[in-house]
């Protein structure tokens, strides 16, 4: 994974699923991000840690996403710092991700990690494109899939 700036990144999603692993253990400790965890994902702690920690990068899972575009616009406010969020665990479709970006900075970006936990991160959108489509990204020099 690319490191394009100092990253406060935050994790509620359960770290023996592939998609959080590579964030949490690599990322983290290869890159330096500075990298705080919550046990679960509590909507309320969410947003505080947020605030507390000015969170720039999060993971979050398409449920979730939605829950913050129903939120009273005092919560979505506090999304305006994330400069990106990984989405994985389900299909986030074109509009719904198009609303979730309007949610964070004005250059944030929703980047979909293909869901199969063996590969999951061989397809994405590299810093700076941004991607609203819907897609998961394009699959890395050398890979084929089917």
């Amino acid at each position: 994974m690319l490191m394009y700036r100092q990253e406060t990144r935050l994790l509620c999603v359960p770290f023996f699923h592939a998609f959080a692993a590579p964030l949490g253990l690599v990322d983290a400790l290869r890159n330096g991000a500075t990298t705080y965890v919550m046990r679960r994902y509590h909507h309320a702690g969410f947003l505080t840690a947020i605030k507390q920690f000015d969170i720039t990068e999060t993971a979050m899972v398409p449920p979730v996403i939605m829950k913050f575009l129903s939120s009273p616009p005092e919560e979505q406010h506090v999304l305006r710092n994330l400069q990106l969020v990984w989405c994985g665990g389900a299909p986030l479709d074109a509009s719904t991700q198009a609303r979730g970006v309007s949610l964070l900075a004005p250059d944030g970006r929703i980047v979909q990690v293909w869901g199969m936990t063996e590969a999951g991160w061989i397809t994405t959108f590299p810093y700076p494109e941004r991607d609203l489509s819907g897609s998961v990204g394009r699959l890395l020099p050398t890979y084929q899939a089917k």
